[in-house]
């Protein structure tokens, strides 16, 4: 939808290295526990934030974790290698931190982000003839 923001995702990189580790992890023969990699190629979930050179991003991927489990851990293998932790789980925290990360962002732009934002979004609307007209039924000609 317009205006949803989604597309301030896009130039998140903090998103984008999530994508990337969801992506590593995307099934499950691609994942393990009690191990950072295997010789079979599974990775556990650090490892595929290490992978996805999102390893700073540890912090909110725990904070997902307590969030979907209501559990603390003090660490990412922690929540890994926990007797509870199944694949699908890794992938629901993952997708949670992402979402954490990106409402992040859209909250913390600044107004002077969001209105340079909202301008270009404006400015894109002028190429619409729907538009023009209305500019023009509303006396703003060239005012846009």
């Amino acid at each position: 939808m317009p205006f949803d923001g989604r597309d301030l995702e896009i130039h998140n990189p903090a998103v984008r290295k999530l994508d990337r580790a969801i992506d590593l992890l995307s099934n499950e023969d691609r994942w393990c526990k009690n191990s950072l990699r295997t010789a079979e190629g599974k990775r556990c979930l650090l490892a595929a934030l290490i992978d996805a050179r999102a390893r700073r991003l540890s912090t909110s991927v725990l904070v997902a974790a307590k969030e979907l489990t209501g559990k603390t851990y003090s660490r990412v293998e922690s929540f890994n290698d926990d007797d509870a932790t199944d694949h699908a789980l890794v992938l629901a925290v993952l997708r949670r931190a992402r979402e954490d990360v990106s409402l992040t962002q859209a909250t913390s732009i600044g107004s002077a982000g969001m209105l340079r934002w909202i301008a270009r979004a404006l400015l894109s609307l002028r190429s619409f003839p729907a538009f023009r007209a209305a500019s023009d039924i509303c006396g703003g000609g060239d005012a846009f």
